[in-house]
């Protein structure tokens, strides 16, 4: 039996223009008047909130554009893709904030560049993670549906939090 390869064109193509995306996404809701509907889905202000919406919704963009060739190979279900999908947003947004949290709060260390370069990181190990899951494991359905009904979660809770934001370090703007 043929060892499964890795596909780590697969990351490193969604992984870029992920980024790619994300660095578009970062000023649309300025250059688009501050329309309050656009603020849902993209930064309104410098907070570290806000800005795990660029992990979230370009990711979520990747996987809709990139991944939709699968559909039509019967060895990636939708619920691998889904379960992936879901896995790889999450690992993201985790590795960026734990990230910028341990260089900020711990060593006082910040910077534009930095924080791309901790963005990047983040989309990289969650891409490399999903991409594994999607080629080489099986997921049954059930994963699959609450995945599903998690991203769907997730949009309401970035949608609420952008309107009516807690008084926590994470949601207040971030002075450099």
């Amino acid at each position: 039996m043929k060892p499964k390869q890795f596909h780590w064109g697969w990351v490193c193509i969604t992984t870029l223009f992920a980024f790619f995306l994300g660095f578009l996404f970062h000023n649309i809701y300025s250059l688009l008047g501050e329309n309050v509907f656009v603020g849902l889905f993209f930064p309104k202000n410098e907070s570290v909130w806000e800005h795990l919406k660029l992990n979230f919704y370009s990711l979520i963009v990747v996987w809709l554009l990139f991944l939709h060739r699968m559909r039509q190979e019967p060895e990636f279900r939708w619920s691998n893709r889904l379960t992936a999908c879901t896995i790889s947003i999450f690992l993201s947004i985790l590795i960026t904030t734990g990230g910028y949290y341990l260089l900020y709060a711990g060593f006082k260390l910040t910077g534009i560049f930095l924080n791309l370069a901790i963005y990047a990181i983040g989309l990289f190990c969650g891409q490399w993670l999903a991409v594994h899951l999607t080629f080489h494991r099986r997921f049954p359905k059930w994963p699959g549906i609450l995945c599903g009904i998690l991203l769907g979660l997730t949009v309401l809770v970035f949608a609420c939090f952008s309107l009516l934001p807690p008084d926590f370090p994470i949601f207040q703007v971030v002075e450099e």
